[in-house]
C-alpha cells in the first residue's frame, strides 16, 4: 500500500511539474519577463525537490 502511495505522489508531482512548465511556457509567450521565468524555475525546483 505504501508503494502505491509513493507512486501516486510521484505521479502527482510529475503532473504538477508538467502543468507548471506548460503554463510557464504560455506565460513566456504572452509576456516574456525575467520575473515569471524566475518564479517558474523556483516552482519547478520545489516540485522536483518533493519527488
Amino acid at each position: 500500500m505504501r508503494k502505491v502511495g509513493a507512486a501516486m505522489n510521484g505521479f502527482v508531482a510529475s503532473v504538477v511539474a508538467a502543468s507548471v512548465a506548460v503554463s510557464g511556457l504560455f506565460l513566456q509567450v504572452v509576456e516574456p519577463s525575467p520575473a515569471s521565468a524566475t518564479a517558474q524555475n523556483m516552482i519547478v525546483a520545489a516540485a522536483a525537490g518533493k519527488e
